[in-house]
């Protein structure tokens, strides 16, 4: 009744009733704010499956995000699990505390809760090596989150950051683009409104790509994908999602100037190398 007293066009009520119940009105009432005025009054010819249509979008969005950012997350768990190891031979370096520029009381506490984790891997290993005080460093990044990876490698020393950088051909500000992601990925995680999003943590504009990211604004969807794609281009280069992204947004017919998307965002998004 509020939303058709608003000016929206319900049509069928039954169907829109149960999409309320297990949706939920606040939720849906997000992706209305799009077409509302200032008063909260429904643009005209704006009906109840114009909301729906919307949040169908971000949904699907979401899982197309998810799924290109955990090859990334686990290609950064694989670089400070293989390639640090490899340059420090030692399987144990990530429980130095000579490695790290401060070793703060929150990668203390990573290195705590590794030995009361429930993962069975771990469990099996310390029941194996009992006498053992940490897991080598293949096990231990398994057994982090995203974020818990990328605050301990903020804090390594700059030759340590430096190898990581070297790996993915970009400059030490890489680390900086994986705590970008990780907002993007906590946003996802949690069935947050990602389409037109402005984050609360802004970009950088890479100069090197500064064509790219034009205008768009440096805390919106687009620029933060940009950053995603400056990444996958280095992990997976024959990725496909730009394809789907692109099919996406056609096939729920989405005005791209919400998510700070270019006209031409798909030629400037294969542009990068």
């Amino acid at each position: 009744y509020l939303l058709e007293k608003r000016g929206l066009t319900v049509g069928d009520k039954f169907r829109a009733s149960f999409f309320l119940r297990n949706i939920s009105y606040f939720h849906l009432s997000i992706y209305a704010k799009a077409f509302q005025d200032e008063n909260d009054n429904f643009i005209e010819g704006t009906s109840f499956d114009n909301i729906l249509n919307l949040y169908n979008f971000d949904k699907k969005l979401r899982l197309l995000l998810l799924d290109v950012l955990e090859r990334i997350e686990m290609s950064f768990k694989c670089v400070l699990a293989y390639e640090i190891t490899k340059n420090k031979n030692d399987n144990y370096w990530y429980a130095n505390s000579a490695n790290y520029v401060n070793k703060e009381e929150e990668i203390v506490e990573l290195l705590e809760n590794v030995k009361i984790s429930k993962e069975i891997y771990l469990q099996h290993f310390y029941k194996k090596y009992s006498d053992s005080e940490f897991p080598p460093a293949w096990m231990f990044f398994e057994s982090l989150t995203f974020g818990d990876c990328i605050r301990l490698a903020r804090n390594l020393h700059d030759e340590d950051r430096q190898k990581i950088a070297s790996f993915y051909k970009l400059s030490k500000g890489v680390i900086n683009m994986f705590l970008y992601l990780s907002h993007l990925r906590n946003a996802c995680a949690h069935h947050c409104r990602v389409w037109n999003r402005r984050f609360t943590m802004k970009v950088e504009k890479y100069k090197k790509y500064i064509d790219v990211f034009g205008t768009s604004p440096s805390d919106s969807l687009f620029s933060y994908l940009v950053i995603l794609q400056i990444l996958l281009a280095r992990i997976s280069p024959s990725s496909e999602w730009l394809e789907k992204l692109d099919s996406l947004i056609k096939k729920y017919n989405i005005p791209i100037f919400r998510m700070g998307f270019p006209d031409d965002w798909r030629e400037k998004m294969e542009s990068i190398k």
